[in-house]
């Protein structure tokens, strides 16, 4: 893994010549020249370098709910298919005899049903006093349940009236008819249930396209028999990928969901790739170093991005904007203090200031220098003076195109690894 530390302390030894002497003018080398740059506001952000290899956005394995023999074929591996686009189907006996049993079982429930109804319509002709009496027996303890309720009785008083409505509400019911007139009814709606589920199960025996994607593979054949959960075909979605990448548990702390990432494969050196981090694994990875898996949403239009890519990815753990800066080569250090060299009409002042974050080039200023004001550095330090503000041009339909003042491409990693949590860099 590849990082980069994100404070420079010495850039070239023209700039460490300045501050090593910087405090006594007696002592600066003749030859020094000082050249006035002037302090600028612009964009500056500490970045994260880490390698990492592609992944499919989006994957499914399509397996067989039931045992059966496959019928027809309708996709074959790289053939692109529209979600629900009918991929294969499935012969299977097992699927339908529950159909059949469950279109029985419905038939039965209805004949019940009906034989329900016509009984309790007979028994208001045949048995109307035992109706009537039971009706008003319900009546009777419903009544006494409110006037004890009204009176404050006791809850002993009040569950055993509650108990005698329930025996009463039972016996109208048998007398009326209506407790098997429900049962007939619970009975119908769980056998149309099943009959719906067993339905489901039958369109099921024909696979279709979860999603719009591309079949890598088809791992059946026509006529060939199989049990439940065979496995019948890969589909991929590589419209978008992730990126996997592993975060040194050191800088794992700077890493957040949702920091922008730029990208740039083997595949494609000239080109960069943008996208977010999605998710950082709870759990470490400890079998070589101690890494957290980290993974980057980015989106793949052209689906140039594939599976098994090798990628450099670049993530923005930090960023401020409408920042003062000045070039990291006016930044005096002295006895833990940090200053610079502003020059003005009545000569050149020594002035405190507070320092922000650092990249290779620039530091911002958080007090002490004002935009406009120039700054002195050596003529031999870095000559960077410009801070880019060109925003990438990225379609307006990008869920992951950048804020303006990020580059359209990263920046080659300046050194090797060290400690800190990445090399800052104005864009």
């Amino acid at each position: 893994m590849k990082k980069v530390v994100i404070a420079v302390v010495c850039m070239a030894a023209a700039a460490g010549a300045v501050w090593a002497f910087w405090p006594s003018q007696e002592d600066v080398a003749a030859e020094i020249v000082l050249q006035p740059l002037e302090v600028e506001i612009g964009s500056i952000m500490s970045t994260l370098f880490v390698d990492g290899v592609v992944q499919a956005g989006l994957r499914e394995e399509l397996r067989s709910r039931s045992s059966g023999m496959i019928e027809e074929i309708f996709a074959e591996p790289g053939q692109p298919v529209s979600e629900g686009e009918l991929l294969l189907s499935l012969v299977s006996d097992d699927l339908e005899h529950h159909v059949d049993r469950a279109r029985a079982a419905v038939r039965r429930s209805l004949e019940e049903l009906r034989d329900a109804e016509i009984n309790a319509i007979l028994r208001e002709v045949e048995v109307p006093l035992q109706i009537e009496q039971a009706s008003e027996r319900l009546a009777f303890w419903q009544e006494q349940w409110e006037e004890a309720q009204s009176s404050g009785a006791d809850e002993h008083e009040l569950a055993r009236l509650e108990t005698e409505i329930d025996r009463a509400q039972l016996i109208f019911r048998r007398a009326s008819g209506l407790d098997r007139l429900d049962a007939a009814r619970e009975a119908l709606q769980e056998a149309e249930y099943e009959l719906q589920s067993a339905l489901r199960d039958l369109e099921q025996r024909n696979i279709r396209a979860p999603f719009d994607g591309v079949v890598v593979s088809v791992s059946v054949g026509v006529n060939q028999s199989i049990t439940a959960s065979t496995l019948l075909m890969v589909i991929v979605d590589y419209s978008f990928v992730e990126i996997m990448v592993e975060i040194d548990e050191f800088d794992v702390r700077v890493v957040r969901p949702g920091q922008q990432v730029m990208a740039v494969a083997d595949a494609y050196p000239d080109q960069t790739f943008f996208g977010r981090v999605t998710r950082i694994s709870e759990e470490a990875d400890r079998s070589n170093i101690v890494t957290f898996p980290t993974y980057v949403r980015v989106d793949n239009p052209d689906e140039f991005l594939r599976p098994g890519m090798t990628i450099e990815a670049e993530i923005i753990t930090q960023r401020r904007d409408e920042a003062v800066l000045v070039p990291l080569a006016a930044i005096i250090r002295q006895e833990g203090n940090a200053y610079v060299k502003v020059k003005g009409d009545d000569g050149d002042e020594l002035r405190p200031v507070q320092v922000g974050m650092q990249n290779i080039s620039h530091a911002q200023i958080l007090e002490g220098v004002t935009p406009g004001e120039k700054v002195l550095i050596s003529g031999g330090a870095a000559t960077a003076t410009h801070v880019e503000t060109t925003a990438p041009s990225v379609s307006s339909s990008d869920s992951t195109a950048f804020p303006t003042g990020i580059p359209s491409t990263p920046s080659a990693p300046s050194g090797g690894g060290g400690q800190g949590s990445g090399q800052g860099r104005t864009p």
